[in-house]
């Protein structure tokens, strides 16, 4: 099937990994790239839709060290209008949390855009479990970081304290559940962060017996 593009927003403005990496969390997209590599120009993407008979792609790329653009692409049956203004809105409200400027939007509306919501990412903590295991200079071993976060099947991230993440539940402005692993002097803690609407109990239960799996695999021990 042809590849077609559903839209096309030039964004202008200066991404470090962690202004990077915050904005690939509020789009929900897998992180791909290294801003150290000059050839690398695809920095990350999420699958709308993946079936024989349509295919629908979200997909950042740098265009220069000031310059990046985001593309909706699809092939199969044209996309519903709610949903392509639906995740115009969601750019632009992440481009907004960032301070990035609009500086294209292709094809051209044929409205006024509203002054987007900006985004954030859920901040409320659901309970946490805390874990403990080999550290090296304050910080768990990388080896043992990487067996949990592969194990939680997390997006792999490099922060100040943030050491990975998945969505449980995406449904931006007000209704995602966020997983994430946080690690530092103070220990290691893995909790589910949620925007207006806590998780259900069967789903932090769930979540809970994932994250007791994942540190056993890992060779960490629950410590709170």
């Amino acid at each position: 099937m042809p590849m077609k593009t559903v839209f096309d927003v030039r964004l202008e403005g200066e991404l470090d990994q962690h202004r990077l990496n915050r904005f690939r969390k509020l789009l929900n997209l897998t992180p791909r790239g290294r801003l150290t590599d000059t050839e690398d120009m695809e920095f990350g993407g999420r699958t709308l839709r993946d079936t024989r008979e349509e295919w629908v792609w979200l997909t950042l790329w740098r265009v220069s060290n000031h310059d990046w653009d985001i593309r909706l692409v699809f092939a199969g049956p044209p996309l519903p209008e709610p949903e392509i203004t639906r995740c115009l809105a969601q750019i632009l409200g992440a481009a907004s949390a960032l301070g990035l400027t609009v500086t294209r939007i292709w094809p051209e509306p044929s409205e006024p855009i509203p002054a987007p919501e900006p985004l954030e990412l859920p901040t409320r903590r659901a309970p946490s479990v805390r874990l403990d295991g080999e550290r090296l200079v304050q910080l768990l071993e990388i080896r043992v970081l990487e067996k949990l976060q592969q194990a939680l099947g997390l997006h792999r991230e490099r922060g100040t304290t943030e050491f990975g993440w998945r969505y449980v539940r995406w449904d931006p402005p007000r209704d995602s559940v966020l997983l994430q692993v946080f690690d530092g002097p103070g220990g290691t803690e893995v909790t589910l962060l949620f925007d207006a609407q806590p998780p259900a109990p069967d789903v932090v239960a769930d979540v809970r017996q994932r994250i007791a799996a994942a540190a056993a695999e890992a060779g960490l021990r629950e410590v709170g």
